[in-house]
């Protein structure tokens, strides 16, 4: 009733039945029932957690697991994490064993290692049990456990938040299919969200799927921004003022998979990549063959380090528009420095017509190599001073975003 009340389009169908590791199939995947379009698993039993998951990898539908809250009282500590990586959840811990056990899921990475993603969504809090469960008089002498009247029991603002968790899980993997499937409808760009899908989504019986398949569909279907962004964006200190060679050279056949058909290449317009980073001879040849083909790309320097590649490199087609600017994973490089920078970031803006501020922005989920932390105010610092300067010289801006869509 309350479902029908916000929707009356919903239907929901109850099922008055326990979930067991021999009943999965024909509770879920009946013959000639209703596809599923995401599963949202909350069982109390590691066995049978083990058993829906793997059902629904073998049956290609998205499921997004729970963990025990028994004992936790935190429910702003709830988070989202994949099942590999999860800590500090005994139910999640014996799951992933009964998975590597039971169904050929990967075993785990010696030396420390961190674990490779399952593409297994888990919402859980991480934590084993809370102070006063731990350390008084009444947990030390009464019945304990996880009975729920047990000072070890689970509380319902920490379930209820590990629901609201994992629904936005359901929702936003469910829109991220529909968008993905609509955009190959319409012959679109897929490749980054297919990326990440084979990148998110190992094969239960063998470690993480190679990706550079569909990267180089998305490279011949994008004009190759998708691929760029992958090998640029990936890591690593780079030089000291914002050159950030690709961690892996791309390979010789993802140019010749862009230029294949001159039909569509044509018609591309990238408009947003870091070919200029690319200094090997290979590297070289593919772009200059790629400006030949496409009707435009935007080139993004990343720091005062790589503005002279990226002008040099627009230089070399008349359809190809540099952007000049700091990119925020630098910023700190910048930041309360007095200024010369910007200054000569004016000066070229000023002399080479044609040219916009980019790439710029903020991004709170980057960790800067040199301090181990986000550096968020000189983020801030950075990125207002180049929009200011944008605004006084009516220049268009290409800007990085990053969980911080609220100060944007």
């Amino acid at each position: 009733e309350r479902v029908a009340d916000i929707s009356a389009a919903c239907e929901v169908a109850l099922v008055h039945d326990f979930v067991s590791v021999d009943n999965v199939g024909p509770l879920l995947f009946a013959a000639g029932a209703p596809r599923i379009d995401c599963v949202v698993e909350c069982v109390d039993d590691y066995r049978v957690k083990a058993a829906i998951i793997a059902r629904c990898r073998r049956e290609g539908v998205d499921v997004v697991t729970t963990g025990g809250a028994a004992g936790a009282d935190n429910a702003a500590a709830v988070t989202a994490e994949d099942l590999a990586r999860a800590t500090q959840n005994n139910l999640l811990s014996r799951t992933r064993k009964e998975l590597r056990k039971k169904h050929g899921f990967p075993a785990a990475r010696g030396g420390g290692k961190t674990p490779k993603k399952w593409g297994v969504p888990c919402v859980y809090p991480p934590q084993d049990s809370n102070e006063v469960a731990r350390t008084t008089k009444e947990a030390r002498e009464g019945g304990g456990g996880m009975a729920c009247d047990a000072l070890g029991g689970s509380l319902c603002f920490v379930t209820g938040a590990q629901g609201f968790v994992a629904a936005g899980q359901a929702v936003n993997r469910i829109v991220a299919r529909a968008n993905a499937g609509r955009a190959n409808a319409e012959g679109g760009d897929s490749g980054d969200g297919e990326a990440h899908q084979a990148a998110d989504q190992p094969a239960a019986t063998g470690g993480a799927e190679d990706v550079s398949g569909s990267l180089a569909e998305g490279l011949a279907s994008s004009g190759g921004s998708a691929a760029g962004e992958r090998g640029n964006n990936s890591g690593g200190s780079g030089d000291s003022r914002g050159v950030q060679p690709p961690p892996q050279q791309p390979r010789a056949d993802d140019s010749s998979a862009l230029v294949a058909d001159s039909a569509l290449v044509a018609l591309a317009v990238d408009a947003h990549c870091h070919a200029h980073l690319d200094t090997s001879t290979e590297g070289r040849e593919s772009m200059v063959a790629v400006f030949g083909r496409v009707r435009g790309m935007a080139i993004m320097s990343t720091g005062e380090g790589d503005w002279d590649a990226a002008q040099a490199a627009a230089a070399a087609a008349g359809n190809v528009r540099c952007l000049l600017g700091v990119h925020p994973w630098f910023a700190h490089h910048y930041a309360g420095t007095g200024g010369a920078w910007l200054k000569e970031l004016r000066a070229r803006l000023q002399a080479a017509p044609g040219t916009a501020v980019g790439e710029i922005g903020l991004d709170k989920q980057w960790v800067t190599p040199d301090t181990g932390r986000v550096e968020y105010e000189a983020q801030l610092e950075v990125f207002k001073a180049q929009l200011a300067l944008a605004a006084e010289l009516g220049l268009p801006v290409s800007v990085h975003c990053v969980r911080a869509q609220g100060d944007l």
